[in-house]
């Protein structure tokens, strides 16, 4: 008979270009975000011992299939001029430990710079590879039982293949034709810059405001909300477009 023993967890990333994907290419808002690729992968590995043996009988690794999620992230974001809370929080959604969050979030400000500097837009997709393993030690009474199954140990992990995008949706158009209209002044709310373009505002400048009191440049923001209801900087939702 078969019990089960010590389990060891373990995690590793890596953060780099994809391929050139035409839908990245296609998406509206290309110019001021930044597409992410998620892919996260499950591992186990099931080493089976003898009592007082270090010598493992059998290993039996399985696998996970890989699951997609593409996020599509404002550039000043992944650049972390929010602090990195809003990436943190995606992180997080993908069961991230912690303690690797801010490595993560390096990489991936990193890679967006460099791209940024190289080709001025986001075509290609920034690709963000998680694994997570456990390995689990279990104690059999001999040879004869290193052959039989685990139930216990749940060795076979088994997610589904589906693609997770997330799919911005627009914004009422009558929402947007509402929005308040002022004009830029020293002192108006804390940023003095248009987040989606990245261009400081100007003196007597007229700008949009939107419910939440983050101002932008009135065309930056209507093309923004032509694709997704939520506001740039804290992602303020207007109603959607049905």
């Amino acid at each position: 008979m078969a019990s089960s023993g010590n389990s060891f967890y373990g995690f590793r990333f890596r953060v780099g270009q994809g391929r050139p994907s035409p839908a990245v290419n296609a998406h509206p808002n290309t110019a001021y975000e930044v597409a992410i690729e998620f892919r996260v992968t499950m591992w186990r590995r099931i080493e089976k011992f003898i009592a007082g043996d270090d010598r493992p009988l059998s290993v039996a690794p399985t696998r996970s299939p890989t699951r997609v999620r593409t996020s599509w992230v404002p550039k000043h974001v992944v650049l972390l001029r929010d602090g990195g809370a809003l990436m943190s929080s995606l992180l997080l959604e993908l069961s991230t430990p912690a303690e690797h969050c801010q490595a993560i979030l390096r990489d991936i400000s990193l890679a967006a710079a460099a791209a940024s500097r190289s080709r001025g837009t986001g075509t290609v997709p920034i690709v963000v590879a998680l694994e997570h393993m456990t390995v689990v030690h279990v104690e059999v009474d001999d040879e004869d039982d290193a052959d039989e199954p685990e139930d216990i140990m749940n060795i076979l992990l088994r997610e589904s293949m589906a693609v997770d995008v997330v799919r911005p949706i627009p914004a009422a158009l009558s929402q947007i034709e509402r929005l308040e209209k002022v004009t830029f002044e020293d002192g108006l709310g804390s940023i003095g810059e248009c987040i989606i373009c990245i261009e400081e505002f100007e003196g007597g400048l007229e700008l949009t405001r939107l419910p939440c009191s983050h101002v932008y440049h009135g065309d930056c923001i209507v093309k923004w909300l032509e694709t997704s209801r939520l506001c740039p900087l804290c992602r303020y939702p207007l109603p959607p477009l049905h």
